[in-house]
């Protein structure tokens, strides 16, 4: 089916510490280019973005009822929500909980534990650089650690880390909260199946997340997935392959019934 510029709204979810801003402008030109959403809502977590002084839940239920307030939702429009790693774990709490909000979902460089191992949610090697970036100074130097860990193209992330940093110093999160998002996602265990048509999209070079894990997801469900084999993208898939992305995406959704 051709999806209309007027079918559907688009809400874009993203991972843990960050906030709306920092979607890739490349990834948000691609949607308009390619997908042509009515809308584009992007979403921030509580205790980030406009939300960055509030505080954030332990739980992911309790994340998706504090999100689901604050967003809008048109009656006459069908609804996609889009969402990366921990965005991933919010966007199916969410679907599975209000099955009436969206009418298809795209997971990407996502996990969740009872489905994969707590080793493969996150990489051994990721786990040193996780403590490096706890520790470093907020700014040029802590974003600079993340892009490292997340981005694996080189050029992209350069050009981008100026932009993060500035992120970094504005908005960001409490170790708090950071703490609380990170317990609401390890704690987080599926009790349901999405009921609607569902994505899954995953890079083989991710070095924060194995791409098995979203193997393990594809098995779960029986939704398609996509394994990217681009060694130039990683975890933060936007950033490294926009193009890859929402191509596929936009592929995917010619291919369902909204």
């Amino acid at each position: 089916m051709e999806i209309k510029s007027d079918a559907f709204d688009l809400y874009l979810i993203i991972g843990l510490t960050k906030e709306s801003r920092h979607w890739s402008e490349d990834f948000l030109n691609e949607i308009h280019s390619q997908l042509k959403p009515n809308k584009i809502h992007l979403v921030d977590l509580p205790g980030s973005g406009k939300f960055l002084h509030s505080k954030s839940p332990t739980t992911l239920a309790s994340i998706v009822d504090q999100t689901r307030e604050q967003l809008e939702f048109h009656p006459d429009r069908k609804r996609v929500v889009v969402a990366i790693s921990l965005g991933g774990m919010v966007a199916w709490e969410w679907v599975t909980r209000y099955p009436n909000d969206f009418d298809a979902m795209v997971m990407i460089n996502s996990s969740m534990a009872g489905v994969s191992s707590v080793f493969r949610r996150v990489q051994p090697k990721a786990i040193l650089s996780f403590l490096q970036i706890a520790l470093a100074k907020k700014g040029e130097k802590k974003e600079k650690l993340i892009l490292d860990l997340c981005s694996n193209h080189e050029s992209n992330a350069k050009k981008i880390h100026p932009k993060w940093a500035k992120i970094g110093i504005e908005g960001d999160m409490r170790l708090s909260n950071v703490l609380r998002q990170l317990v609401a996602g390890m704690r987080f265990r599926p009790k349901a199946i999405p009921r609607l048509p569902l994505l899954l999209i995953a890079s083989k070079y991710d070095r924060l997340a194995h791409y098995s894990c979203s193997q393990d997801i594809a098995r779960l469900t029986k939704a398609q997935l996509v394994l990217c084999e681009d060694q130039s993208i990683g975890h933060a898939f936007h950033l490294d392959g926009p193009q890859f992305l929402v191509s596929e995406i936009s592929g995917w959704l010619e291919g369902i019934s909204l």
